[in-house]
C-alpha cells in the first residue's frame, strides 16, 4: 500500500466516523403569559405544548401572574394549549 493510498483510506475512515457521530442539539426554552381575550392574566392555567412531529408533550402551570416556563425542551414545532376552570 502506498503512502497516498494509506492517507486516502485514513481520510475515508475519518469521514465515516464523523458522519456516524450523533449531532449535538442544544435544548431551548419557551416562556409566556396566559391571558383571556380582555388581556387579564389567568393564574393556575394548565399549559401544554405538543411536538407536532412525534406527539411528545410537556405541561406547566401558570404562576400567580399567568406566567409559564418550559425549560430545556428540544427544538421542534409545538402546538400550545392552555386550560383553566371557567375557560
Amino acid at each position: 500500500m502506498t503512502k497516498r493510498c494509506f492517507a486516502a483510506a485514513a481520510l475515508v475512515l475519518l469521514l465515516a466516523f464523523v458522519a456516524s457521530s450523533p449531532a449535538q442539539v442544544a435544548n431551548t426554552s419557551l416562556r409566556g403569559t396566559v391571558t383571556d381575550p380582555s388581556g387579564a392574566v389567568i393564574p393556575g392555567a394548565k399549559v401544554t405544548i405538543s411536538n407536532a412531529a412525534n406527539g411528545q408533550k410537556f405541561t406547566a402551570s401558570a404562576d400567580a401572574a399567568g406566567g409559564y416556563v418550559f425549560a430545556a425542551i428540544p427544538p421542534a414545532r409545538y402546538t400550545i394549549t392552555a386550560a383553566a376552570t371557567g375557560f
